[in-house]
């Protein structure tokens, strides 16, 4: 383990890469595989249900509502702001 710690730090990416990947597998263990053909899954409902799903979905996301502020994107300063601000 200790060896793989010191192998993220190497100059070549791929052993830096491969390193940090098995600290993560022996941390996490391996990501399960998803599929498409669970007991959840659309493609298991008759056509009339999963078009009531859809709309269901649809009906969830309408009431969600964005964050004001996002780290990646901060609010863009009005034009009042930034002659107040002398800005």
């Amino acid at each position: 383990m200790r060896k793989l710690i010191k192998l993220i730090d190497s100059p070549d990416e791929r052993v830096a890469l491969m390193a940090s990947d098995k600290i993560l597998e022996r941390a996490w263990g391996k990501p399960k595989e998803m599929s498409d053909s669970g007991p959840l899954s659309l493609a298991n409902l008759p056509p009339e249900a999963q078009k009531r799903r859809v709309l269901e979905l649809l009906a969830f996301a309408a009431t969600l509502t964005a964050p004001a502020e996002t780290i990646e994107q901060p609010p863009e300063a009005t034009s009042q702001e930034i002659s107040e601000n002398g800005e």
